[in-house]
């Protein structure tokens, strides 16, 4: 049974409830590393490797989390190959909406204070890459806030997600960037590897966040 929620924010304390005391997190799109510090604090005893791309970004996530022991960071992007790509930066309202997917209309025109006028190259990784390369063998949790890219993050994390427990994932029921995963298909794909849907929460029908824990 999938519970439905009209706020998009699905509570630490809920998701604890499926995690070890000490998980290893994957935390894909850290941004500044304020949600990073929400994590360590529900979570002292955990190991967080936390990924941003985006060079500001990037240092603002390494300094506010450097003091804090069990936190690893990393500046790639996550998604199904390793390459080399555009990343379309937001700016104006919120930093926080970049996405390797240019923006589709229906954001740029439903939320005109936030703006795309910056592109940039970043390096891409896949979980299974990154995990080979660093010996992680196992992830608890899978945080992420990827802006319509999470399905590709996904397909480059085959072998990894055989040790994963729990997926915090951002939903969209409409295209808000594109070519960006719906959520019937990104549901339909985890269900495939094992995971069910156990909260939907979503903001005005149209975007929010959903967890998935292993059957």
């Amino acid at each position: 049974m999938t519970i439905e929620q009209t706020s998009p924010w699905i509570s630490l304390d809920t998701i604890a409830q499926y995690l070890p005391k000490n998980p290893v997190i994957i935390e894909a799109g850290a941004h500044n590393g304020k949600g990073t510090l929400r994590l360590k604090l529900q979570w002292p005893e955990s190991t967080i490797y936390a990924f941003e791309p985006i060079p500001f970004l990037y240092e603002q996530l390494t300094q506010r989390t450097k003091k804090k022991f069990g936190i690893f960071c990393h500046q790639s992007a996550l998604s199904h190959v390793e390459e080399t790509t555009k990343m379309y930066v937001s700016s104006g309202k919120t930093d926080a909406c970049s996405s390797l997917l240019p923006p589709h209309s229906s954001l740029t025109e439903g939320r005109p204070n936030i703006t795309f006028n910056e592109n940039i190259t970043v390096h891409t990784t896949t979980l299974d890459i990154w995990a080979k390369k660093h010996v992680i063998n196992h992830v608890d949790f899978l945080w992420l806030d990827l802006q319509g890219a999470e399905l590709q993050a996904l397909q480059g994390a085959t072998q990894l997600l055989t040790t994963v427990n729990v997926i915090h994932t951002e939903i969209n029921e409409t295209e808000r960037y594109v070519g960006g995963v719906l959520y019937n298909e990104l549901k339909s794909f985890l269900k495939s590897h094992g995971f069910y849907p156990r909260i939907k929460a979503l903001h005005k029908y149209m975007w929010g966040n959903a967890l998935f824990v292993r059957s």
